[in-house]
């Protein structure tokens, strides 16, 4: 007759077993498995919630163990595992079965819902997996009817999305420990009948696109749309610099608008990093200003559970980074690991992590403290209101806060003056704009141009003259460096290409290589 919860860990939750055992000797309630303090004020609550529901407390020695021993157990949901499970010691009738409880008690004996039935519904999926096809026992959930009535929103949305959904999911309700009394009577089926999904899984990233609700944007000029389209077709790391006035915050506004519905698979995983069931038919976009410090952005463990971060936040999504120049040394440094490697590795004395960070970057910042537009970069459109008043040592020490190995790691690194030109644009032709050019590429590389690997890029270089030709006088590039201009020009190549026709590399010419180029920082931050 084992009974269990779930520990809260990082990533995911580990199981507990609790275990009771119950002797004949002077009455005492004891607590074992290094139980937090919440936990051992749960023996109160669990005495007197036995009281109100009718049943009696063992009068006997009784021992509960949280097994594993050596890991720390916090929180206030074991409560109703253990009432359960001391209900049920000595009793034949529950030996065959498992059961998974999960609930805060009230004194009153009333089951109060605590939540996260994304992670549980995470975690059955993958014992679903794991198990012996010799094992035909079924998992059993005891726990408050609006717990289960999220969790079956989640199979349903997970269903609609083309997922994987539980084969079968037994649910007990319950609201008040009495409701013990009727354990058998009551037990319900969760599970749902797979039905083929409503839009194809290949389209699946970008299907929302089509029909999402139109934002009144401000008006933006020719180049810096054109950036725009460049950096959300291939979902590139995007770092915008220029001058105060020159439509940084504008780009800020089309980003939000413009960003497709993730995929399924990362929506899924952002639900169950934190819990609930939020914003789940959305892409986040997460905007952090200069204040952040490198545990905000990573995450932090506190009571032995781990807190994410705003990278963790954007999962999927797409993180904005306001003034980013102004950023601390330390908090910059900290974007190396997930802007390249796409994961948050964390180790501290709480425990460690290792999860996913799957987003898109997009940074803003000034020229210069005073805002203007330094003489000694590339000529731009200068007037009076945005002319530099710092000395050319100021407006240099600015723009070396901008380390290289960070800079090395963003795709696009543009350079703007004052707008020539703005106009008002109708959002959904360019947002359709951008989808049609995003499902070439998809079907082409099963993938966007981003998340190409770096042997594929080579063979790419190798089996395009084009390419390799332009890549003779830049011999100077790393090779990190040039990945990314290839992959921008077929993100460019794609944009261009007006007609439905399908993409292949050999579309990429000396042109959007150019274009490609003058979008690295190699072109004119590092020129001087």
């Amino acid at each position: 007759m084992p009974v269990y919860s779930l520990q809260p860990a990082a990533p995911g939750f580990q199981e507990i077993e609790v275990q009771v055992q119950s002797r004949l000797q002077i009455p005492s309630f004891q607590m074992l498995g290094l139980p937090s303090k919440e936990i051992l004020e749960a023996r109160e609550r669990i005495i007197a919630a036995f009281e109100s529901s009718g049943f009696t407390f063992p009068r006997r020695r009784v021992v509960v163990n949280l097994s594993p021993p050596d890991l720390p157990k916090s929180g206030t949901h074991y409560d109703l595992a253990v009432a359960v499970a001391i209900l049920m010691a000595g009793d034949s009738r529950w030996r065959d079965r498992n059961f998974f409880a999960w609930g805060e008690l009230n004194l009153d004996g009333e089951v109060r819902p605590k939540g996260w039935a994304a992670t549980w519904l995470d975690y059955f999926l993958h014992r679903e997996e794991k198990r012996e096809a010799s094992d035909i026992s079924v998992a059993t959930w005891l726990a408050h009817p609006d717990d289960a009535q999220v969790l079956k929103q989640l199979i349903q949305w997970r269903q609609q999305r083309g997922l994987k959904v539980p084969k079968r999911l037994l649910w007990i309700p319950f609201q008040n420990l009495q409701d013990f009394e009727t354990l058998s009577e009551s037990m319900q089926d969760l599970a749902i009948e797979t039905t083929t999904p409503s839009a194809p899984a290949a389209d699946s990233v970008l299907a929302s696109s089509k029909t999402k609700q139109n934002p009144v944007l401000p008006p933006i000029s020719s180049a810096l749309l054109r950036w725009l389209k460049i950096a959300m077709v291939g979902q590139h790391h995007w770092l915008l610099l220029g001058s105060k006035g020159a439509g940084k915050s504008s780009v800020l506004h089309w980003i939000s608008a413009l960003a497709c519905e993730n995929d399924p698979q990362l929506s899924w995983e952002r639900m169950t990093l934190f819990r609930h069931l939020s914003q789940e038919t959305a892409t986040p976009v997460q905007r952090i200003h200069a204040q952040n410090r490198p545990a905000n952005l990573l995450g932090y463990f506190k009571r032995d559970e781990f807190v994410p971060g705003d990278l963790l936040c954007a999962h999927g999504g797409i993180l904005i980074a306001d003034e980013f120049p102004e950023w601390p040394r330390d908090s910059k440094e900290c974007l190396r690991e997930p802007l390249e490697e796409e994961r948050v590795t964390l180790t501290r004395r709480g425990g460690r992590v290792n999860l996913p960070c799957r987003l898109q970057w997009v940074g803003t910042g000034n020229l210069c403290p005073c805002g203007g537009i330094p003489a000694h970069l590339p000529h731009l459109d200068r007037n009076v209101a945005h002319s530099c008043r710092c000395t050319p040592d100021v407006a240099d020490r600015y723009l070396r806060r901008l380390g290289g190995p960070i800079l090395d790691r963003l795709d696009v690194v543009t350079l703007i003056g004052n707008p020539a030109d703005s106009h008002s644009l109708d959002p959904v032709s360019i947002r359709l704009e951008i989808y049609e050019a995003q499902k070439k590429l998809i079907h082409y590389f099963n993938r966007l141009p981003r998340f190409i690997g770096a042997s594929e890029m080579e063979r790419m270089i190798h089996d395009q003259p084009v390419i390799a030709h332009f890549l003779q006088s830049k011999k100077s590039m790393s090779f990190r460096s040039r990945h990314k201009m290839i992959r921008m020009a077929c993100s460019i190549a794609a944009l261009d290409q007006k007609h439905r026709d399908p993409f292949s590399p050999d579309q990429v010419t000396e042109a959007h290589l150019i274009e490609a180029w003058m979008g690295r920082p190699e072109s004119w931050l590092f020129r001087n």
